[in-house]
């Protein structure tokens, strides 16, 4: 079945099953969403070289612990991080390897 596109030539069935379907499409634009902001972006890059916890990432970045929290709500509820309780400190980390790639090549290409 084909279907039309926005220029009303009809799309080929190839690049409909190439397409990322709805559901993949709205995680991805989720996990886009939650990079699209600067502190949120500065907190996967460090937690991309280590997992550590709240303290040291507002030491980090020298901003207070209530800050620090709320940009890793959002990062949670986009299932960019994950946490783990160890003791009495609970420490971050990315999610998943496409993550890690996906901001280090965005932080390459950006340098050249």
């Amino acid at each position: 079945m084909k279907r039309e596109s926005h220029t009303g030539r009809r799309a080929s069935k190839s690049y409909i099953e190439s397409c990322i379907d709805r559901d993949g499409a709205e995680r991805l634009a989720r996990t886009f969403k939650a990079l699209g902001h600067p502190m949120r972006l500065q907190l996967v890059a460090g937690l991309m070289k280590q997992e550590c916890n709240v303290k040291h990432m507002t030491e980090c970045l020298g901003v207070a612990q209530a800050t620090v929290s709320q940009q890793l709500a959002v990062l949670r509820a986009a299932e960019v991080v994950t946490y783990e309780r160890k003791g009495n400190q609970v420490c971050y980390r990315v999610t998943s390897p496409w993550l890690r790639q996906l901001v280090s090549t965005v932080a390459k290409a950006q340098k050249e």
